[in-house]
């Protein structure tokens, strides 16, 4: 949130914050008759003067969009804006003009936003308007902004945010960060020519100042704050048990500004005493409500070392949990409320955490949106924390809403190339009741083509409308050229460089001529491609011509091909039909080279059911071809040729996994394989089919070289352990075979271990695996899912 920049003169530190004052926007709101509205406006406009100060946001309380009109708002120029868009972006919640929900402070507390509330109270009212009147909430080292929501105190949370050496506790006085000649300077320059004398730092009355002057004060102490000379850096050492000791290292600012150099004595001390109730807080959100805390500054060769020792207690686990629905889901689709409630995934006997109480909520919500019920929402949450019982009991009641429709399909954005493109390929249907899969569906289908970078749909959610709802498509278009090019290493293939280039309006027409190719140190490969746009249901149909070089295990196979296809790309289902002419030739040790040629009409189909599509944890993936040539119908022999491969994943508890994959291939002809395509033949061996052996080096042996064969069969069995998100093991087993005659087959199994890695980029797999027939040890890199 913070942003930290080195100045352009004199190497100084500076740090800008992003401030949110709350207000109301309410019409008929009669407090901004009473003056209160000078006390935000001067605020903002001090804050926006302050080059220590970056975005400054209203917070909206209210629940209208625009402000009363009138008001010395109006040329403030700071955005009004909800409190929830904002949850991320803010260093300090200002509470002014209205208190905002107590769960959204909450949450941005634990983000580490300080909080701060001044109170004005009617009572102190004066001829010249109300008088600003900072509460106990104000100087007390635990104050309270709203119903049970911890607050900062008002001056010292700037020396822990801004954290530049301000001179924020200093002579014991209140504003020490002002003194009187720089306190009137500072008021003076905006207009206010006298300020009440601030009282010492521990005084026991109210601090009353008018409420503009207390914006300025506010405000001023925002600009004035410069940094002393550095001080030394500490060591933090948190002394907790491990559920609980990562959350404090990165949210406790003790821990977070250790290695900062320009911390000074004054700021040390403040961060060690606010420890303990910063702990207690954090604690909570982990389902620790008891916890016992204790803090220890030891000094070792003039450097500190700060010691905090944290015994949490027991751990709330969850007692009931108490899910309710009103609203059309209880009689027409209560398949939906199973789903919903099974998407709760909190149970009686899990721990207790804010965390998982929020996921929890939001993907049931989001399960029973999922389908039919768009405007669905939570009427009311509640969780109730017994400290003594460690217990927790929750309720959550949702009102599904009517049943919405699909409605009119809309585009925004279409520039370049015809609009009759989304629509050809649009799946929905006006009347067919929402479900977000069709959504999805859509948006798949529309980022398939090569037409356009991004794709953003809004569906209408206004619950008094549900009948024929909106569906606003927004794209961004891709120019008409395109240039792609990357490089990468494969174990099996080790590095390689591929790129593509791609002209989206051939003829005036829209058609993509595609001209593509990849070099690695086993083959070498290009195409040229030119397609049609999709045409109804998405069907595209394309004419192709591809040259493909390969040389393995002292075999070298030339592959040239030309033909068209036509091709479908869905959510979860894909279809090709393809007319190929391939023509081969094989070069091997052990004789000369030899040709072939076959015209083969294909199909092809592929079927992705999985949980997620990039790390799957349930469901298969399959994929079939089949294909035939007929001798002297250019070429050389008859035969069919079949192919399919699956992947089946199966869930066991919440972290660990069976994956299963099969592979069978067949080429069945009266001849020999000879004359038969090589590229249409099969090997086995490598990282996606037998590990522990080399890259397609299981096949028919003749004098040192590996030939192609008629037939395939591979399988893989892997158990993978999941230590967190992201990082987990696996141990496997393979086995496969590749012959021209099966009663003569050699099975090759393989074993071994690896890691997995859920990265931003897809899962990365690194194994080591053991060839059981070869006794080799060889290692595998690779990246995506192996299919």
């Amino acid at each position: 949130m913070t942003d930290i920049n080195q100045a352009a003169s004199g190497g100084t530190r500076k740090q800008r914050l992003a401030v949110g004052i709350s207000l109301f926007a309410r019409d008929g709101q009669v407090i901004w008759k009473s003056g209160v509205h000078q006390n935000i406006a001067y605020l903002a406009m001090m804050l926006k003067r302050s080059d220590r100060v970056g975005p400054a946001h209203f917070l909206n309380g209210g629940d209208a969009n625009t402000l009363p009109a009138g008001l010395e708002l109006d040329g403030v120029d700071v955005p009004l804006v909800k409190p929830v868009d904002v949850t991320h972006d803010l260093d300090v919640v200002i509470e002014m003009g209205a208190r905002l929900r107590v769960e959204w402070l909450r949450h941005v507390k634990v983000l580490g936003t300080k909080l701060e509330t001044p109170e004005f109270n009617a009572r102190e009212k004066r001829a010249e308007g109300y008088t600003g009147n900072l509460e106990s909430s104000s100087y007390r080292w635990r104050g309270v902004c709203s119903p049970d929501v911890v607050c900062d105190l008002l001056m010292t949370f700037l020396c822990k945010i801004l954290c530049c050496g301000a001179r924020m506790i200093q002579r014991g006085r209140f504003l020490p960060c002002l003194d009187d000649d720089e306190f009137t300077q500072t008021t003076a320059a905006t207009g206010l020519s006298s300020v009440r004398k601030i009282s010492r730092f521990w005084g026991k009355h109210l601090i009353q100042v008018r409420p503009v002057r207390y914006a300025a004060a506010l405000a001023g102490c925002l600009a004035a704050c410069f940094a002393l000379p550095a001080h030394a850096k500490y060591d933090v050492d948190i002394d907790a048990p491990r559920s609980i000791r990562k959350l404090l290292k990165a949210h406790l600012d003790i821990a977070r500004f250790a290695k900062r150099d320009d911390i000074s004595d004054d700021q040390f001390d403040f961060l060690v005493t606010a420890t303990p109730q910063q702990v207690r807080d954090l604690a909570a959100t982990a389902g620790y409500f008891s916890p016992v805390v204790r803090t220890d500054v030891r000094t070792r060769d003039g450097k500190r070392d700060v010691r905090v020792a944290v015994d949490p207690g027991k751990q709330t686990v969850v007692s009931t949990v108490d899910l309710t629905f009103k609203g059309p889901v209880e009689t027409e689709d209560p398949n939906q409320e199973t789903a919903t409630r099974f998407a709760f995934s909190m149970k009686p006997g899990d721990p207790f955490t804010q965390s998982d109480w929020d996921d929890a909520k939001g993907a049931a919500l989001r399960q029973l949106q999922s389908h039919r019920y768009l405007g669905a929402k939570i009427a009311s949450s509640e969780a109730r924390i017994d400290p003594r019982t460690q217990r927790a009991t929750l309720a959550v009641a949702f009102d599904s809403g009517p049943t919405f429709t699909i409605g009119k399909v809309d585009v925004d954005g279409v520039r370049r190339y015809p609009e009759k493109i989304v629509t050809n390929v649009n799946p929905l249907s006006e009347g067919e009741i929402y479900d977000v899969r069709r959504i999805t569906e859509l948006q798949r289908q529309l980022q398939n083509t090569p037409y356009y970078a991004s794709v953003a749909i809004d569906v209408g959610d206004d619950t008094s409308k549900p009948e024929l709802t909106p569906v606003h498509v927004k794209v961004s278009e891709f120019p008409y050229n395109n240039i792609r090019g990357g490089v990468g290493f494969a174990t099996d293939t080790g590095p390689h460089v591929q790129g593509s280039y791609t002209y989206l309006d051939t003829f005036g027409a829209a058609w993509p001529l595609t001209v593509s190719g990849r070099v690695d140190q086993i083959q070498q490969y290009g195409q040229v491609q030119l397609s049609m746009p999709p045409g109804e249901k998405g069907w595209t149909n394309s004419v192709l011509a591809s040259y493909t070089n390969t040389n393995v295990s002292d075999t070298r196979i030339y592959s040239a091909r030309v033909g068209v296809q036509r091709t479908r790309t869905g959510q979860f289902i894909d279809y090709a039909y393809s007319l190929m002419y391939y023509q081969d030739r094989l070069d091997q040790n052990g004789a000369g080279p030899t040709t072939s040629r076959a015209l083969v009409p294909q199909w092809a189909w592929t079927r992705r059911n999985v949980d997620d599509p990039l790390f799957p944890r349930s469901g298969n993936l399959i994929h079939a071809e089949a294909g035939f040539a007929v001798k002297h119908v250019l070429a050389d022999e008859t035969f069919i040729r079949g192919y399919a491969r699956g992947q089946q994943y199966l869930p066991i508890g919440k972290r660990d996994l069976f994956v299963f994959r099969a592979e069978l291939g067949g080429v069945f002809t009266s001849g020999s394989s000879t004359g038969v395509p090589a590229s249409l033949l099969f090997r086995a061996g490598g990282s996606n089919s037998v590990r522990g052996y080399g890259y397609q080096s299981i096949g028919n042996s003749v004098d040192g070289s590996v030939l192609p064969t008629k037939y395939l069969m591979t399988g893989t069995a892997e158990y993978q352990h999941w230590f967190n998100r992201d990082w987990g093991a696996a141990t496997f087993f393979d086995i496969g075979t590749a012959t021209d005659a099966w009663g003569e087959r050699v099975f090759y199994p393989g074993v071994g271990v690896g890691a997995r890695w859920r990265s931003p980029v897809g899962p990365i797999n690194v194994d080591v695996a053991y060839g059981l027939r070869n006794h080799s040890v060889r290692p595998y890199l690779t990246l995506g899912i192996a299919f």
